[in-house]
């Protein structure tokens, strides 16, 4: 006989649903899609208030009383509740200011006012703590992930989180090290098309979503694996990196805020579009921005745009300028010819970037390595549309290094496997004799190494900031490739 399949819309659940049995004289089974696996899975079960144990209620800064109840639909676990106030429904909430205490079970039992037995509970709407992450980067003090996050909807200060996988717990981060405390309110891996920085570019879920990692695990004091992430939605997950993205292993219970776009861009979220469907018509000059911009269309839209190329994410990105008028005129014509359009450095890494135009149009990118000239990986277009020539401006104002910040360097393997150095020259700046550097592959995999040897030439330029150059960068990038190459075969 074979499965009988139902489609329904729930009203509890407010989700629509799959009924499933094998046999007619079987209980149906309901299942619901999850976007973020790609994969069916058992609906969750509805709550009413007569499935919740009340214990005792709470004072708590966020939703005013709350009260400790054990789920017994969910294993007996003991979650939080508390009323809306606007709607004034029963639900399941989250907060960092109340924690659970057993020795106040019992206490004030008599003033708690639960809802009708057969009530549903909302489980879901407000289930989430009021921190709402927009980006993360690794403290070099600690060497695990530095959270910038808000107080939604509060404030736009950010502040510097730890998260702890094992307990959940979202807490301020008390280190002072640049990065915790001077928060570059500019970046976000949440804004649509947000390349990231470096390998944060890679920071992706199967659907080429963004994801921000919240911390790393590690095997010993020199190895470690990116693994924990929140998505744009607020929900936090472990993830493993398979092939060329990160894929959800298991969720978590615990949730943030999700990110809401800022008012600047359309409401209707646009689809978010990948480079290696970019055509270009021609390269011309903008009188206003002085730079580069690029007319050209993407594949899934066929309509002429503008697009300028950022020199730090490697990606393009599209504008408005009233002043570049398209002109069809200069469309390049041969369908035959690979066209030169840029050769460019690096903000971020000063490798050399070429831009070329292959028949047709499509855009190839291309970076400077050791071995040659490799590929570059196919990147998001952000959008940049809603922002003024002003803005873009400042946008692209160039990064004012500081030699004794934490810097992030681009490298190849003899396998041609891109890998990023965080050298943290601290030490150095302290007149020490070492700097410590943390290797980062693609696929989020983390190694610690210190550099021993003494710099005598290296710590002179640091006293005298102007003898900086790039060239100190890469001498310590050679001891790097000697140090990985020893542990390598150490491990084999």
């Amino acid at each position: 006989m074979s499965t009988e399949l139902i489609t329904q819309f729930d009203k509890a659940l407010q989700l629509n649903v799959v009924l499933v049995r094998d046999k007619k004289t079987d209980p149906f089974k309901k299942f619901v899609f999850d976007s973020k696996t790609s994969q069916f899975k058992e609906a969750p079960k509805s709550v009413k208030v007569i499935d919740l144990l009340p214990l005792y209620e709470s004072d708590c800064d966020r939703h005013k009383k709350l009260i400790f109840c054990k789920n017994l639909m969910k294993n007996r676990q003991i979650f939080k509740y508390a009323y809306n106030t606007e709607n004034g429904k029963f639900q399941r909430v989250q907060c960092t200011c109340c924690e659970y205490k057993k020795e106040l079970v019992g206490c004030h039992l008599k003033t708690i006012k639960l809802p009708e037995n057969d009530e549903l509970v909302d489980e879901d709407s407000g289930n989430f703590l009021w921190i709402q992450p927009k980006y993360s980067s690794i403290c070099v003090k600690t060497n695990n992930m530095a959270v910038i996050s808000r107080t939604f909807p509060e404030n736009f200060k950010l502040d510097a989180y730890t998260f702890d996988p094992e307990t959940q717990k979202f807490e301020l981060s008390n280190c002072k090290c640049d990065g915790c405390s001077n928060i570059d309110y500019s970046l976000s891996s949440f804004e649509f098309g947000a390349q990231g920085i470096g390998y944060q570019r890679t920071h992706r879920d199967q659907n080429g979503l963004p994801l921000v990692c919240l911390s790393i695990t590690y095997k010993n004091d020199k190895t470690g694996v990116m693994e924990y992430f929140s998505d744009q939605n607020g929900f936090i997950g472990k993830y493993r990196f398979e092939t060329d993205c990160f894929r959800l292993v298991e969720e978590l219970d615990v949730r943030v805020h999700k990110y809401l776009e800022t008012s600047r861009i359309s409401t209707k979220k646009p689809r978010l579009l990948i480079d290696d469907q970019l055509f270009i018509h021609y390269k011309d000059n903008c009188k206003k921005l002085d730079m580069p911009i690029y007319f050209g269309y993407h594949f899934e839209e066929g309509k002429t745009r503008k697009y300028l190329f950022n020199n730090r994410t490697l990606q393009f990105e599209r504008i408005k300028c009233p002043d570049c008028i398209f002109d069809s005129r200069k469309i390049v014509r041969s369908r035959a010819l690979t066209t030169d359009l840029a050769v460019i450095r690096c903000d971020l890494t000063s490798k050399i970037i070429k831009l070329k135009r292959k028949p047709m149009g499509r855009v190839e990118k291309s970076i400077e390595t050791r071995h040659g000239f490799l590929p570059l990986g196919k990147a998001p277009i952000r959008f940049l549309k809603y922002l003024a020539v002003e803005d873009i401006l400042k946008h692209y104002t160039p990064i004012r290094r500081n030699p004794c910040d934490p810097q992030y360097f681009q490298s190849f393997d003899s396998k041609n496997e891109e890998k990023w150095f965080l050298l943290n020259y601290s030490n150095l700046c302290e007149k020490k004799n070492n700097i410590s550097a943390m290797i980062i592959g693609m696929d989020g995999t983390i190694r610690n190494v210190v550099l021993q040897d003494k710099m005598e030439k290296e710590l002179e330029q640091f006293e005298d900031e102007t003898s900086w150059s790039q060239d100190s960068d890469y001498s310590f990038l050679n001891e790097i490739d000697r140090e990985l190459t020893n542990t390598d075969k150490k491990n084999v």
